[in-house]
């Protein structure tokens, strides 16, 4: 995945302190530090409009160990949504249940846990040729 600097990709990140909800005159934002998966050690600063998020319920939900899909563009974030959280009830605290899209006998699956990432990942995870479903964050095998 891209480390999100630029593109209109969502890169993981995961963040490593909420550092203010609001900004200047209470604005809808939150100012956290966050570091992208593929680098742990660049750890960058960002102050997210709620706005932006497609899929946050609450920003003053946002705490440490919880993973966001950025889009950065010349260190701006330009889209941002919740991945993941440290349990399954932070997660469901925090993602916006998703929209009924046709209808299916399928089953769906909202969640699961990736050992790796340490995370409960929000959605369906890939399924490879090879069968096996891999992490949306990580791309560690499944099971």
């Amino acid at each position: 995945m891209p480390d999100g600097s630029t593109g209109n990709e969502y890169a993981p990140y995961r963040v490593v302190d909420v550092l203010n909800y609001g900004g200047f005159f209470g604005g809808e934002t939150v100012t956290l530090d966050a570091y992208p998966f593929s680098a742990p050690d660049r750890i960058t600063g960002f102050i997210i409009h709620e706005h932006l998020f497609d899929n946050l319920t609450q920003r003053h939900l946002l705490q440490a160990g919880v993973a966001l899909g950025l889009v950065v563009d010349g260190g701006e974030v330009r889209a941002a949504r919740v991945l993941g959280a440290p349990t399954r009830e932070q997660l469901k605290e925090l993602v916006k249940p998703p929209t009924h899209e046709g209808s299916t006998a399928a089953p769906r699956g909202l969640s699961y846990k990736c050992d790796h990432c340490g995370l409960w990942i929000g959605g369906t995870p890939d399924r490879h040729e090879d069968g096996h479903y891999y992490c949306l964050i990580c791309g560690t095998k499944l099971g």
